[in-house]
């Protein structure tokens, strides 16, 4: 119950020291050893998300069911360094510093991988090329959805065009119309509507304060977890929610 409170409203150790009777030093002491017990919980239930894929066969067994790939990066805002010299590195370009992580998920909201925490400077595409490694062809013989943040995938992923949505042109000499066709916005109203389904997990996993108020906290370690711990928690409800109907 007490890491439950304080993942969900994410209040300062003050709030749920006097709640449950503990001085404040006690609260965050236990917020970290009952933040490992429920990851380790949700470990054992087998809702919490991947967190490596080093290999074929791994990201064949995690995705055997899974009739496409949805592929997302999202930002949780991160409170700002006070030497100025650090800034750049969590600036994200949203005028804030953030934190950012990759998922993948499925058409029912699933969030099946989980990357690791990274610095908000850090661009989508980036962040994916250093957790899927290019060579290892672990995209291959899946279907993708992505958006144009994930322009490289049909050069180093050998990704299928289909993937992702048409792009508006660049003006030029050549091309003075940028327009797109009602052909391609067609494509890309349907492409929106299928891959928005990762932008639903994202917002499920969302639902915990801890990962979307200012992160306060100061290990990084702890950064990370929660952020674990939101995506198992949204995995867990989505399989519970199926088995009650």
């Amino acid at each position: 119950m007490f890491i439950l409170f304080y993942l969900k409203t994410y209040p300062t150790f003050d709030v749920p020291g006097t709640t449950f009777g503990l001085p404040r030093s006690k609260a965050c002491e236990h917020a970290h050893h009952l933040a490992k017990a429920l990851e380790r919980c949700l470990r054992t239930l087998g809702v919490l998300s991947a967190r490596v894929i080093d290999s074929l066969a791994q990201m064949q067994a995690l995705f055997a069911d899974v009739p496409v790939l949805l592929l997302d990066a999202t930002e949780r805002p991160y409170r700002r360094a006070h030497a100025a010299v650090d800034r750049p590195a969590d600036y994200s370009g949203k005028k804030r510093p953030t934190r950012k992580n990759t998922l993948i998920a499925d058409p029912a909201r699933y969030i099946h991988y989980l990357g690791p925490t990274t610095c908000g400077a850090t661009h989508d595409y980036q962040m994916l090329k250093n957790e899927l490694e290019v060579n290892l062809g672990l995209l291959d013989l899946f279907t993708r959805l992505a958006d144009l943040g994930y322009l490289g995938l049909i050069r180093d992923y050998d990704v299928a065009p289909q993937s992702l949505p048409h792009r508006k042109p660049r003006r030029s000499k050549q091309v003075p119309a940028t327009a797109l066709t009602d052909t391609q916005r067609a494509a890309n109203r349907a492409h929106a509507r299928r891959r928005v389904k990762v932008e639903h997990a994202i917002s499920g996993a969302k639902r915990l304060g801890c990962v979307t108020q200012v992160y306060r906290n100061k290990s990084l370690a702890f950064n990370d977890r929660v952020m674990a711990l939101a995506c198992g928690i949204w995995n867990w409800h989505l399989t519970k929610k199926q088995k009650v109907i």
